[in-house]
């Protein structure tokens, strides 16, 4: 994952983007989703003024709360 720019905006995708189609708009983190059959990574943002993790595949929504605990 690297930091790309373009004219609407910073945004993370695959080392060799564009081949690779994956973009997220949140920073992804090694953290694995938990959801079944997803390989994704999540990423930290607000939704609806609450802080969650975020499956960058799936897009899972999981309190950081219940990360943080574990």
């Amino acid at each position: 994952m690297s930091l790309k720019n373009s004219r609407r905006g910073p945004f993370w995708g695959c080392e060799n983007y564009p081949e690779c189609k994956f973009i997220s708009k949140f920073e992804p983190t090694t953290i694995k989703c938990k959801e079944k059959g997803c390989t994704g990574v999540l990423a930290p943002r607000t939704y609806r003024n609450k802080e969650v993790y975020e499956c960058v595949k799936c897009k899972a929504r999981t309190p950081r709360e219940e990360i943080d605990k574990a």
